[in-house]
């Protein structure tokens, strides 16, 4: 069995639910799945080629558990959870139901054309962080030998997060 972090979110639609839907679903291949508080956070505009606009803010959380699928395997799954739940790609950080980002995967490092893990912004961004913290704070990031919690502590990431309450 592999343990895995998850990133989940959305901003388009019943969120919250879509969290619950997608843990629900994702309890077919993660066993002992382990779901954060959730957050709302505004919109974060730093991945190349998005841009700002008017965007609901989203809400956000982290999953953990263990799997026996291999990270490609694992991929597919959350993709294909992704789109029964409603998910669209168009330009990068456009408003969507539901994203599901494999953040760690062991203490791998993979760097394909499909995937790449650890996630390469993960340690920049307070709404990845915070919700990871809350179920694997002492999980030692692979490339920079920090526990998240560290990478929590000097996250540059000014981004204000709050509970979500429905």
């Amino acid at each position: 069995m592999h343990k895995v972090l998850l990133g989940i979110g959305g901003n388009v639609g019943d969120v919250s639910s879509g969290i619950e839907t997608a843990k629900t679903m994702l309890c077919q291949c993660i066993a002992q799945l382990r779901i954060s508080h959730l957050y709302e956070t505004e919109p974060h505009f730093d991945k190349p080629g998005s841009t700002v606009a008017s965007v609901p803010n989203y809400i956000n959380a982290a999953l953990s558990g263990f799997t026996h699928l291999s990270p490609s395997q694992l991929l597919i799954s959350i993709q294909n959870i992704e789109n029964v739940l409603g998910r669209t790609r168009s330009i990068p950080c456009a408003p969507r139901t539901l994203d599901i980002d494999v953040l760690l995967y062991d203490d791998a490092i993979i760097d394909t054309p499909e995937l790449t893990v650890p996630h390469p912004r993960m340690h920049l961004r307070n709404f990845v962080l915070v919700p990871a913290c809350d179920i694997e704070s002492d999980w030692i990031h692979p490339i920079f030998g920090k526990t998240l919690a560290q990478l929590l502590a000097s996250c540059p990431d000014a981004l204000a997060l709050k509970p979500y309450r429905r």
